[in-house]
């Protein structure tokens, strides 16, 4: 097996037909703006891994995302523009005294200023991303303990709350 990389195959007739931009729903050019509203910081290092060094995520991998590049004729436009807005990642301030953390897991991690400390509301998917989110908040905003968690949703692998009891 070669090592070289291989050059993207072009798309054919029917796929750049079935991709081709829509007519009946327009994109919002303001869609952009939004995703960007809050914005504080991205975590300076584009890896988080979990405790046996294993990678988790790699923001780096969706740079091209990020670069303004046009969609390909072998990805439905839809699909880009979701993916495109969804590759914006970091600290987001939204609303006084809640911020969320996006991008480094498939949900958001929201955190509440309370009374004595950060009342967290999905704590994401590992520990690793949770902990990662954790301290860029701490870091940008304020150090605190954590006192509440909440979970909106189950799940078969959710982070254990044990990473916040140590985390103040």
């Amino acid at each position: 097996m070669s090592s070289e990389k291989s050059s993207p195959k072009q798309a054919s007739a029917l796929t750049r037909a079935k991709n081709s931009p829509p007519t009946d729903r327009l994109f919002d050019p303001q869609d952009l703006e939004r995703v960007r509203r809050g914005f504080i910081a991205a975590r300076t290092e584009p890896t988080i891994t979990d405790e046996r060094d294993r990678k988790v995520v790699d923001t780096a991998a969706y740079e091209f995302l990020r670069d303004g590049r046009e969609c390909p004729e072998t990805v439905n436009p839809h699909l880009w523009r979701h993916a495109t807005l969804n590759a914006h990642h970091g600290l987001f301030e939204v609303a006084p005294n809640v911020w969320q953390v996006r991008g480094y897991d498939i949900s958001n991690i929201t955190f509440i200023r309370g009374a004595t400390g950060w009342v967290v509301i999905d704590p994401l998917t590992a520990d690793s991303t949770a902990q990662a989110s954790l301290e860029l908040l701490s870091q940008h905003v304020e150090r605190r303990p954590v006192t509440a968690v909440i979970r909106s949703a189950d799940g078969a692998k959710l982070p254990s709350v044990g990473i916040y009891l140590n985390a103040s």
